[in-house]
C-alpha cells in the first residue's frame, strides 16, 4: 500500500506476518502508522521492518528502538541483508519455536 493510511486498513484486515515500512509516504509518516499499529492490540505484534531512505535524527532512532524490529537504510541496502532480517522478524513469530514467549 503506498499511502499510510491504506496500509494500516491492510495491516488490521490482513494481519500480515511482517510489514515493510517506509518513514516518507504520502497522507501519514511512517511513525504515525507504527504509532496506529502498536496502539492496537490487533497489530501491536506485528513485526515491522523500516526500510528508508530518510536521513534519521538521534531522536527518530531513539523512536523507532523497540517499536520497529530493525531499520534499514535504503542508502546501505543488501539485498542478502534484507533477506536475513525479514526472516529473522518472521522467525520471532513462527509457532513452536524454542525462544518463544
Amino acid at each position: 500500500a503506498t499511502p499510510g493510511g491504506d496500509g494500516v486498513a491492510l495491516a488490521l484486515a490482513q494481519q500480515p506476518d511482517l510489514i515493510v515500512l517506509d518513514l516518507l509516504m504520502p497522507d501519514l509518516t511512517g511513525f504515525v502508522v507504527m504509532d496506529i499499529l502498536r496502539g492496537d492490540p490487533a497489530t501491536r505484534e506485528i513485526p515491522i521492518l523500516i526500510l528508508t531512505g530518510h536521513d534519521l535524527t538521534q531522536a527518530e532512532r531513539e523512536t523507532l528502538q523497540g517499536a520497529a524490529q530493525k531499520v534499514l537504510e535504503k542508502s546501505y541496502f543488501d539485498t542478502a541483508d534484507f533477506i536475513a532480517q525479514v526472516e529473522r522478524a518472521v522467525g520471532v513469530r513462527m509457532p513452536g519455536r524454542a525462544d518463544e514467549r
